[in-house]
């Protein structure tokens, strides 16, 4: 009988160090990304953005609070909200090529 084995550890977390902090996403559930497609900006405009909405994303993915982000720079979260859902979007069988251009350098590999 054909047998399809799980590893529920497949995945690693998905982690972002941010201020010696680190961000974690432990799990991705059907809530979660229902919860974030109610937020999502459909025509990428800044212009046209409620930047609220970043700040509740993140809170959503990281389990946070949104008032703890008030302190971090916008271009900062913004960065990190693209490179967490380009990870999530590859692994869920989406297409993305911007992960490649937004994949985090540390500072060691950027030379400063």
């Amino acid at each position: 009988m054909p047998k399809f084995i799980v590893d529920k550890n497949k995945y690693e977390p998905i982690e972002v160090e941010l201020d010696g902090k680190t961000f974690k996403i432990e799990t991705v559930s059907r809530d979660m990304l229902e919860t974030l497609m109610e937020f999502a900006d459909t025509d990428g405009q800044i212009e046209n953005a409620d930047l609220s909405i970043v700040d509740k994303q993140l809170s959503i993915l990281f389990k946070i609070d949104p008032a703890s982000l008030d302190q971090y720079d916008m271009r900062i979260k913004r960065d990190i909200l693209e490179w967490v859902t380009n990870i999530l979007t590859e692994q869920l069988g989406g297409e993305s090529d911007q992960i490649k251009k937004s994949e985090p350098v540390s500072d060691q590999e950027s030379g400063q």
